[in-house]
């Protein structure tokens, strides 16, 4: 027999996806949630306590989920620092792309955060950073190279790309952007990057 306290649950999440990702946290309405989700404004409240509650709820899902999916710190097992980032990439972008409604909701919690809610999303995003740090313990780039810079630039790159793809996923109808050659298409622009545009004597 399916729980309707699920179903309202799990319906209330997928509205509230949309909407905070759509609007961001300041003018996300949990009006428009109910709406949507055709779920109460008390059993919102019962389930999450507040819209900030609902808000933390969803990203620190989403954070673990996207954490799982990745290559774990200290498991490149000798591969170069240009396969590590290629490798660590390709999994996030592919990750990302499944979800690009999460990387949507993502984007607005990280990169245009609620000044009442900065002091603990800035915990989650350093947390993030330490471990996308981590991934690249013990590896060294070429002389002369800064790997900081390196990481900071490729970081750079791929929220651009991801941002791009994650956009015209929600707009294309199902089946019409292959994955796969989005990804072959990032792959294009880390490769420019770490190997640089120089023609080879």
């Amino acid at each position: 027999m399916r729980n309707p306290l699920q179903s309202n649950y799990d319906r209330l999440l997928e509205a509230a996806l949309v909407e905070f990702g759509e609007n961001g946290y300041e003018k996300a309405s949990t009006a428009a949630i109910c709406e949507h989700s055709g779920v109460s404004k008390g059993l919102l409240f019962f389930h999450f306590k507040s819209k900030s509650g609902l808000f933390f709820h969803i990203l620190r899902g989403i954070l673990d989920a996207m954490m799982q999916a990745l290559p774990e710190p200290g498991t490149h097992n000798g591969s170069t620092f240009y396969e590590t980032i290629l490798t660590y990439e390709r999994a996030k972008l592919a990750y990302v792309m499944e979800r690009p409604r999460e990387y949507l909701f993502l984007c607005e919690a990280f990169f245009n955060t609620p000044r009442r809610l900065s002091a603990e999303i800035t915990a989650l995003y350093n947390d993030l950073a330490r471990v996308y740090w981590d991934v690249f313990t013990g590896l060294e780039a070429a002389d002369g190279i800064d790997k900081k810079k390196v990481i900071e630039l490729i970081a750079i790159v791929s929220r651009s790309l991801t941002q791009k793809y994650a956009h015209a996923l929600l707009k294309e109808p199902d089946g019409m952007l292959r994955i796969d050659a989005l990804l072959d298409e990032a792959n294009e622009y880390f490769h420019i990057l770490l190997l640089g545009v120089d023609k080879k004597s």
